[in-house]
């Protein structure tokens, strides 16, 4: 959870929340950004204007038009375990996120509909600072800490790491484009380690149960049977994948899907894989994807390859921050969208 995760730490809306954004009015995405292999996302590429009511050109709206129609409120926001949250610690993720969104997706803030959903996008921001506030109050309960050394060491990595990506000319034009201070950058840094901290922490382990499997995925039903009555006839499985798994990935390599851990896999999948001892095979095995045939070959405890590892502690911080989330007093105050 190094580069790659702060990268979708720093670049998604909502890092620790993770709730879904409102359905902006923008060109065709590339993608949410996922969780391997991130790279930084080029500034908006859409055009300067767009087509308006009446055909003339209307130029697009960058954050600068969504700024100007965000009203400043004075107060608390919201009480995190009686911690309040003010505009002054609201400002700064909004306009962070604002430059995000914007820039990933090509946001016209001049179109009306997407105007529409600032207060709904405003609601999710401070829902998530909500969520940071909490995390450094338990991660400061729990004993984690982020010393100096540390957090300077891990900052210049992310900068090395940004610069390197090649979609900057400069430190100082990332910041522009992000819409961040350093000292902003810096505190989502220390989030970041501390993430990590907990992380490790909560899955201590670095070994699982696995299996190593192949399968045969076919469309219906009736296909699934001809398959199963020829394997059962002695015909080789790996040959049987050739001619009729319609699964890219593996059809020509006898179905094979190397080692795996649970988590990896659809439930379905999964369920029947992990209850198959080696050497055996399963009926027909029913998911989304179609019909598989599963032929265990081997099961046993083996270490967590990076990304699976990587999955596996994610899933414990996202575990115990809703535990921890279930027995908190978090009161928003103020509400941007209306019901």
């Amino acid at each position: 959870m190094r580069a790659k995760s702060l990268f979708v730490f720093l670049l998604v809306v909502l890092a620790v929340a993770g709730c879904a954004s409102p359905k902006f009015n923008t060109p065709t995405p590339e993608g949410y950004i996922g969780e391997t292999a991130t790279p930084v996302p080029q500034p908006s590429v859409v055009a300067a204007t767009t087509p308006g009511v009446d055909g003339t050109a209307v130029p697009v709206g960058g954050v600068e038009v969504a700024l100007a129609l965000v009203q400043p409120v004075d107060g608390a926001l919201a009480k995190v375990n009686g911690a309040e949250i003010k505009w002054a610690d609201f400002e700064p993720e909004l306009i962070r996120a604002l430059h995000s969104v914007t820039q990933q997706y090509g946001v016209d803030w001049n179109q009306a509909e997407n105007q529409a959903l600032l207060p709904q996008f405003e609601d999710q921001v401070l829902q998530n600072v909500a969520d940071r506030v909490l995390l450094r109050q338990l991660t400061d309960e729990e004993g984690y800490k982020v010393d100096k050394a540390t957090l300077e060491t891990r900052i210049q990595e992310e900068k090395d790491a940004i610069l390197a990506s090649g979609q900057y000319t400069s430190w100082e034009q990332f910041l522009e484009q992000a819409g961040m201070s350093d000292e902003h950058f810096a505190r989502l840094v220390e989030d970041a380690e501390l993430i990590d901290q907990v992380a490790k922490a909560k899955s201590p382990t670095t070994q699982a149960e696995q299996v190593h499997a192949r399968h045969i995925l076919v469309e219906t039903e009736e296909t699934g049977q001809e398959v199963l009555s020829r394997l059962a006839a002695g015909e080789d499985f790996a040959a049987l994948a050739a001619e009729y798994s319609t699964d890219p990935g593996s059809k020509d390599s006898g179905g094979d899907l190397g080692w795996f851990p649970k988590g990896t896999m659809v439930a379905e999948f999964e369920e029947a894989a992990f209850s198959l001892e080696p050497g055996t095979t399963s009926d027909l095995v029913k998911t989304d994807y179609g019909y598989h045939i599963i032929q265990v070959l081997e099961k046993e405890m083996r270490d967590l390859d990076e990304q699976s590892l990587d999955t596996q502690r994610q899933q414990a911080f996202a575990d115990w921050l809703t535990e921890k989330k279930a027995t908190a007093q978090i009161e928003i105050i103020t509400k941007f969208a209306t019901e």
